[in-house]
């Protein structure tokens, strides 16, 4: 066996070439993971080159509300190619069913020479996609050594049977599969965290303006209503000198879980602009819209107890009620207003107009809502 040494530079002088800037935007936008698994099957397919091909994961809810080894499990048709293959991806399949579901619950990889004499063979799939299925090669594909679905190939193309040469070189290529898919989940999780406040764990100023950027854009192609809700907590010093910033803190981090609570819309971006100032985007509220969600956070503020459990020595029950309220300003987008500014000046101007109105709403006695003019 040749034996090869592989030569690299001192690793004290690698860190100098990962110092590479990110363009802001790729920080909080999702890879096209769509486009990653179709490069993986059509290299699969230059491997092993086959009629059909599929790659199928489990729902990850459902396994774990099931139990991994659940017959109730599913296996969902994320990529396709073949003849038969546009109207697959979404297809729900059992995951006790079929070649796919053998390879599935075993964690072993498979070739089936020919499925008519194959009694895993699941023939309802080939009825409703009227296909004609010859040959199936197919190998689990992991994640931290736990199965989570399966690369299939059907049909060799240029002779009548896969080989086992040609399953090793899928299983090497499904390990490709898993790493891959472990860089989407950690690139999914590092984007996540760069997205969020640490303490309220609700989304932070640098996504928020990002997310504004973006859903200006939108409303202005689509003429479509848009609207910001601007708030500033009442009486939050107060707190803090009183009570200390710990104790502080934990009232923004309980608010943060409160302003959930209230605006449900996944369509909302809710996001701690600073300090006790909160903010959010309402894509879809016009005037009327926004100002009915701004009163039921006010209203659901002044109701809210605040730091009403005991935690420990450090963070005792205070009960704080009848003292934090909140001021809150909105503003819904106007095209009109705004067109006669410069791009880059838009998104500042819809910020500042509901800004001010919640200044207003300060000056005007604290505890309400006013609209931006």
């Amino acid at each position: 066996m040749r034996t090869m040494r592989v030569y690299a530079i001192e690793p004290d002088k690698l860190p100098r070439f990962f110092d590479r800037v990110r363009h802001p935007s790729s920080i909080y936008e999702a890879p096209r993971i769509d486009l990653v698994f179709s490069e993986i099957l059509r290299v699969a397919d230059q491997f092993v080159p086959s009629e059909a091909g599929s790659i199928l994961l489990d729902d990850p809810e459902i396994k774990f509300e099931k139990g991994e080894q659940s017959p109730e499990n599913e296996l969902v048709f994320i990529a396709c190619f073949g003849e038969k293959a546009a109207g697959l991806p979404g297809t729900r399949i059992r995951a006790d069913r079929g070649i796919i579901g053998q390879v599935y619950r075993s964690g072993r990889a498979y070739i089936s020479e020919d499925v008519r004499r194959d009694k895993h063979f699941f023939r309802k799939l080939d009825e409703q996609t009227k296909y004609d299925t010859h040959a199936v090669i197919c190998v689990p594909i992991k994640i931290a050594n736990s199965i989570c679905g399966v690369l299939e190939l059907i049909n060799r193309i240029g002779r009548v049977r896969f080989t086992k040469q040609e399953l090793a070189l899928l299983e090497i290529f499904a390990r490709y599969i898993s790493t891959s898919m472990q860089n989407i989940l950690d690139a999914n999780r590092q984007r996540e965290l760069a997205r969020r406040d640490d303490l309220t764990d609700l989304y932070n100023d640098r996504y928020f303006f990002y997310r504004l950027d973006e859903e200006m854009r939108q409303a202005q192609e689509t003429q479509s209503d848009l609207s910001l809700i601007f708030l500033d907590l009442d009486n939050f010093k107060q707190v803090n000198d009183r009570y200390g910033h710990l104790s502080g803190s934990r009232l923004l981090r309980e608010m943060g879980g409160l302003l959930r609570g209230i605006v449900t819309d996944r369509k909302c971006t809710i996001a701690r602009y600073g300090g006790d100032e909160f903010v959010v985007i309402a894509p879809g509220y016009g005037p009327e819209e926004v100002f009915a969600l701004a009163e039921r956070i006010r209203a659901g503020v002044e109701r809210h107890t605040f730091l009403d459990a005991d935690l420990g020595p450090d963070e005792p029950r205070l009960a704080i009620s009848g003292v934090i309220t909140t001021s809150i300003g909105v503003a819904s987008l106007s095209v009109e207003r705004l067109s006669g500014l410069p791009p880059s000046h838009r998104k500042n101007e819809f910020v500042r107009l509901a800004d001010m109105a919640m200044y207003r709403a300060k000056e005007g006695g604290k505890n309400r809502v006013c609209k931006g003019e």
